[in-house]
């Protein structure tokens, strides 16, 4: 009998959890689970509602019983940038500890980026490239040797902005907030672009009936397309959104602010190829645990921008 191995990703809108096997050194997703606690929605002072704490325990409940019918065994549960901004998140802790009797990490920043390339790097098997994790609460960077953590994401901005915002106003505030970043250690690269708005960006251009996290893994993402999906859903209400793929879960009223957050970094990196990946901080944790760390060759830290091919002058024709 296979033996089953379970991860949690607790974040700031979505609760996800993946059960895998093990064979032939290969994580084999065969169960995965999403729930909606909504964690970002925090009281004056930044602690967490009532109502997210109840919301989490039945997400939770529902995860235990997913392990419980399936014999997986729990590895190891993450809380992220919610939990993280939370000036006293022992409330939190403790729904994880009674509900999942597990001892939960609060990962940084780092670790989180660290783990959603891991996740790439071991399906896909290619050193060189750079992810682009845009959550709800943060988005993360990361290359093999480089790092990136910005509070901002796909739930932050559209509490700030609104569900439908002014695109020309949240375009021109985030190329000034991502100023203040160092994006060459990323730029220039293959990219990956993970999270809830990258994968509702795959479903809804590949018009899926149901969601289905392997079916987007590599979808290709051509020039533009980013911001035409973005424009069309911008003039949908919440409840027209939440009926296209990959929009319900609570993805409908933050998806815009999202893809305007994964524009705007793609505008900084320059990608040779952009590729959605639907695999995520779930399955970096279990690789991190379960499989050896890859070996890839030493690469540069930065990769210099492709030269302009230098334009000759022709010669004038002496008449």
């Amino acid at each position: 009998m296979k033996s089953l191995h379970a991860s949690i990703d607790v974040g700031t809108n979505s609760a996800k959890m993946l059960i895998a096997s093990l064979e032939d050194g290969r994580l084999e997703p065969l169960v995965e689970r999403i729930g909606t606690p909504r964690l970002g929605e925090t009281g004056p002072g930044g602690e967490p509602a009532p109502e997210a704490l109840r919301r989490l325990e039945a997400v939770l409940g529902r995860f235990r019983q997913s392990l419980s019918n399936t014999g997986a065994k729990l590895e190891r549960v993450v809380l992220t940038e919610a939990v993280r901004k939370m000036p006293d998140p022992e409330a939190v802790l403790d729904v994880v500890r009674k509900t999942l009797y597990a001892e939960p990490d609060v990962i940084s920043g780092e670790e989180e980026a660290e783990l959603t390339w891991l996740a790439v790097r071991i399906r896909h098997g290619a050193a060189g490239f750079a992810c682009v994790d845009v959550g709800a609460g943060s988005t993360e960077l990361s290359t093999r040797r480089s790092r990136l953590s910005i509070p901002m994401g796909a739930l932050s901005l559209a509490k700030e902005f609104g569900s439908a915002p002014l695109l020309s106003e949240i375009r021109r505030t985030l190329r000034s907030r991502l100023d203040e970043y160092d994006f060459a250690p990323f730029a220039y690269r293959p990219v990956f672009v993970s999270g809830g708005s990258a994968s509702a960006l795959a479903a809804i251009s590949l018009n899926l009936e149901r969601f289905q996290p392997s079916d987007l893994e590599g979808f290709d993402v051509e020039e533009g397309l980013v911001d035409r999906t973005s424009a069309r859903l911008h003039d949908l209400s919440d409840e027209l959104r939440a009926t296209l793929p990959g929009l319900g879960e609570g993805r409908a009223n933050i998806v815009v602010p999202g893809l305007q957050m994964v524009s705007a970094v793609l505008e900084r990196l320059h990608p040779v190829s952009t590729k959605v990946s639907a695999l995520g901080l779930r399955y970096g944790v279990l690789a991190r645990i379960l499989l050896p760390a890859p070996e890839d060759p030493e690469e540069p830290e930065v990769i210099e921008p492709p030269q302009e091919p230098v334009k000759r002058r022709g010669r004038r024709s002496r008449s």
